[in-house]
């Protein structure tokens, strides 16, 4: 098994554009599954405005594939799909120490959600 000090510089090599929107991407996914279902001191949602945040950091991951060259601008949403989940199973390889975030990442873009996933991706790009 390849050390991840290795795998880490691999990845920020080969896709540093993606390398540095995953980061952002990693932790707002982590906030969103630890606010669901929790509300501000003033009564606001916590998860809206998390999610929110999460589609934000999701929207300049996708920009950053495309200048990474690990998506096409021209690809479909079943295509980013799954050059997504491609950055993302990289990323947690080199990062395994967020496993909440990963949780995160497994509901929204695994198949039993696929189809609102590319919703989401079609719509944010």
């Amino acid at each position: 098994m390849m050390n991840l000090a290795f795998q880490r510089e691999i990845y920020q090599r080969r896709a540093p554009h993606t390398f540095n929107a995953m980061q952002g991407l990693v932790m707002a996914m982590e906030k969103a599954i630890n606010s669901r279902g929790k509300k501000t001191l003033f009564g606001h949602d916590k998860g809206r405005i998390s999610y929110e945040e999460f589609l934000e950091k999701l929207r300049a991951t996708l920009r950053c594939l495309v200048l990474d060259g690990l998506l096409e601008e021209s690809s479909d949403g079943a295509t980013a799909l799954e050059a997504m989940r491609g950055a993302l199973q990289a990323f947690s390889g080199a990062f395994p120490n967020w496993p909440a975030a990963y949780q995160y990442a497994g509901e929204f873009f695994g198949d039993g959600n696929k189809a609102n996933a590319i919703a989401v991706i079609q719509r944010l790009r």
